[in-house]
């Protein structure tokens, strides 16, 4: 049987994952990580970030894009970057499933 979820109930969890996330990010200068460069275009910018699909490590980009070097990031273990996916997974499916 399905459980009907209430607007409030959705909203709730959402408001938890972007907190859980929000938090994990600001964290992230005190923990351990390797510097690199990736070409990823001119947009990919400060803050925005991509999960690596062969080592699962957290991608976030730490500067402004360079033709010569793109852009500067920090890589971040695959375990935080198998949280941060789970739950942008999770905020996908609310978001798209159970929009307000």
């Amino acid at each position: 049987m399905m459980h009907y979820r209430e607007d409030w109930e959705i909203d709730k969890e959402r408001v938890l994952l972007q907190k859980k996330k929000q938090r994990l990010f600001e964290s992230l200068p005190t923990l351990p990580h390797r510097k690199g460069w990736v070409e990823r275009g001119p947009e990919f910018t400060e803050g925005q970030y991509f999960i690596h699909p062969s080592t699962q490590e957290l991608w976030l980009a730490v500067g402004t894009f360079s033709p010569t070097w793109g852009t500067e990031v920090h890589i971040y273990s695959s375990s935080i970057g198998q949280q941060v996916e789970e739950w942008d997974e999770q905020l996908a499916e609310l978001n798209s499933t159970y929009v307000s």
